[in-house]
């Protein structure tokens, strides 16, 4: 009996135990649910149970439901149905796609689509659905966990609608682009590309073989692979300086194309190719123009003036210079350099002549009279000239003329108006058959001159029609390219990325915005850039920084003619250390000032000075050797482009001093 008495005690101590161990593990397991439950409720996902019955009734609804504006209270007391919050539109898809999971037995079934909530709105939620089945194998149930997708389902459309634009661009584009991916391996060619090559994306496949075809000689394409590799072995994310070669297209035909390679932070290369056939023909043709126009001056012996009416300021060329023995520093570059050498006898006849055309009482300008050569002699001067540009009123604003050396005609009149000497009828008649002869040597002169003059004002409307065609074609690349970028940069999100692009973008459309100046300018060859700097001033301003802000913007500027590719360089040296200041000087609150000012130190020697009274530069920076990519802009342009001097002086805010020859008014 005992022993049976201790057995028993011993099975109502273990089932004792036993209870207590599975007491323990509920108790645990309701903590774990609780604790599950506040998680559940705190993140993101909302959580359901609904029955597979006519409009999805809800047993069961997580508290965070309330991030749609319902309690979940709202559900299962039936109020509501999960099919109520799911859009009118998506209700035939969600129905369709648990069909399908029930039919196949799909465990998990992923879908997206529309929630309405509380307060009407459409909301984009990613569901996932799991299945409950019965004891005979009927799903009668669903178990779901549902999150809010709306901000990335925007973001997805938004770089979907930017990648549509930018493919859209690429595809109208004007220039040629060629997408590299992994090891080169060409991956999208727009259609431009075949245009230009007249290659398709299938016919470069080998990238080795392309090149081959477009680059016959080896040497040549051994030197393009050269630059190529050069380019990737160094490059980080952005844009190459462009490449200019000679190609041979698929039809056999030679192009110049200029290469512009972009490296993208995923490795990938994007290609641009810019036809330049044409564009390279008008420069080689402008450069012809103006050879030829020297030929015609040589030839003609004629020196060339140009008076620019407004400013007094006075071109001439080097055969004005040498008809009268002095050097382009001896001879002042305005009216008062050109008065001061004329005789005093002639000085009213020159002034009368001058006037007449200036107040409109004559077309052209032509007047004999003396000037005084280095050498002390006085020489005859025939000037011609004509008025080429007037303003609204009538009024002339530039006449451009010659000067042709007459001294000796002149000489050969006087000896032969003197009296006869003792030599008889025999001698007079000799005398006036020589002036006979001169005579006629004069007017075939004159006439071959004026033909020459005919064709010096062809060469000179020639020459600037080219030369604006170039500038306005690099306006409209610049501003291509800007679009482009800029639809580049709406679709990154990685911000190094948007910096580096960003500040080829700004210098883009400063390109285009100087080029734009230049085509529009009166005199494409040269540019008053007293107004340019005015206009560039002015075109600047929409680019202050948003805020509070405001920054002032003065220019001050001497009566200067630059060469059309001074004022270009100087204008992007403006443009970048403009944004600089914007970018960096001044608060959002207190703004500031920005002063541009040209200054001709002497008759070769000009300043450009751009300053702010922002907060300046730190005193350890040695902007010689920063890593600023605006900074080494500024110096190649200054040191490279116009073999200038660049400074910089501290002080209240930032002095930039640029030191150069403008070599246009030699």
């Amino acid at each position: 009996m005992d022993g049976k008495k201790k057995t028993r005690e011993q099975l109502l101590e273990e089932a004792r135990s036993e209870l207590e161990h599975r007491v323990r593990e509920l108790s645990r397991a309701l903590k774990g649910l609780k604790e599950l439950e506040t998680v559940v409720n705190k993140g993101p996902a909302m959580v359901f149970v609904w029955r597979n019955a006519q409009g999805w009734p809800v047993e069961l609804a997580s508290d965070n439901i309330r991030q749609l504006g319902y309690t979940p209270e709202d559900f299962t007391s039936g109020r509501l149905s999960y099919f109520n919050i799911v859009h009118p539109e998506d209700r035939q898809k969600v129905a369709d796609g648990l069909s399908r999971q029930a039919e196949h037995g799909e465990e998990e079934l992923v879908q997206r689509y529309r929630v309405i909530t509380a307060r009407g709105k459409v909301r984009w939620a990613e569901a996932r659905t799991w299945p409950h089945s019965d004891l005979a194998g009927r799903t009668d149930s669903y178990f779901g966990m549902v999150t809010d997708v709306s901000d990335s389902v925007r973001a997805e459309e938004a770089a979907h609608s930017e990648r549509r634009r930018f493919e859209a661009l690429c595809e109208h584009a004007p220039f040629a682009m060629l997408l590299l991916g992994k090891g080169d391996a060409p991956q999208y060619a727009n259609p431009k590309f075949q245009e230009v090559f007249g290659y398709c994306l299938e016919e470069i496949a080998i990238p080795k073989d392309w090149l081959a075809k477009i680059f016959p000689d080896r040497e040549y394409r051994r030197k393009v692979i050269s630059d190529w590799l050069e380019y990737v072995k160094g490059a980080g994310s952005g844009s190459s300086e462009p490449k200019v070669f000679s190609v041979i297209c698929k039809n056999g035909a030679r192009k110049t194309v200029r290469f512009i390679s972009t490296k993208f932070d995923s490795q990938d290369f994007l290609i641009t190719c810019e036809d330049i056939t044409e564009q390279h023909r008008t420069e080689r043709a402008l450069k012809e123009s103006e050879q030829r126009l020297e030929l015609a001056l040589e030839a003609t012996d004629l020196g060339l003036w140009d008076y620019n009416v407004q400013t007094g300021e006075v071109f001439r060329n080097r055969r004005w210079l040498d008809m009268l023995g002095y050097s382009p520093q001896e001879v002042q570059p305005d009216v008062t350099g050109w008065a001061r050498l004329i005789h005093p006898a002639d000085v009213n006849r020159v002034t009368e002549a001058a006037n007449a055309v200036l107040e409109g009482r004559s077309s052209h300008y032509q007047v004999e009279h003396r000037m005084l050569a280095k050498s002390g002699e006085w020489k005859w001067i025939r000037a011609r000239g004509r008025v080429i540009e007037r303003g609204e009123d009538g009024s002339a604003l530039r006449i451009t003329g010659t000067h042709e050396d007459i001294t000796d005609n002149k000489r050969a009149e006087d000896r032969a108006e003197s009296p006869l000497s003792d030599g008889g009828d025999e001698l007079a008649a000799r005398r006036l058959q020589q002036v006979l002869d001169r005579n006629r040597r004069l007017e075939l002169e004159i006439a071959l001159r004026k033909r020459a003059e005919e064709q010096l004002k062809m060469a000179l409307a020639e020459k600037d029609r080219l030369s604006r065609e170039v500038h306005e074609r690099l306006k409209s690349s610049a501003e291509f390219l800007s679009s482009a970028l800029s639809s580049q940069i709406n679709a990154l999100d990685e911000p190094r990325a948007v910096k580096i692009l960003g500040s080829g973008l700004t210098r883009l459309r400063a390109m285009a915005l100087v080029h734009e100046l230049v085509a529009v300018s009166q005199d494409a060859s040269r540019i008053d850039f007293k107004r340019f700097l005015e206009d560039l001033a002015h075109a600047l301003t929409p680019w202050h920084p948003p805020g509070g802000s405001s920054i002032s913007v003065e220019t001050v500027a001497q009566a200067v003619f630059l060469k059309a590719s001074t004022a270009v360089t100087c204008g992007l040296i403006v443009c970048e250390l403009f944004t600089n200041a914007v970018k960096h000087a001044f608060s959002q609150t207190e703004g500031g000032g920005i002063q541009v000012s040209l200054v001709r130190q002497s008759s070769r020697e000009c300043t450009l000075t751009v300053s702010d009274n922002g907060k300046g530069l730190p005193e350890n920076l040695d902007w010689k050797s920063s890593a600023s990519p605006g900074l080494r802009y500024v110096a190649e342009l200054a040191e490279s482009h116009l073999q200038g001097r660049l400074e910089l002086e501290r002080g209240q805010g930032t002095t930039w001093k640029l030191h150069f020859e403008e070599r246009r008014m030699d």
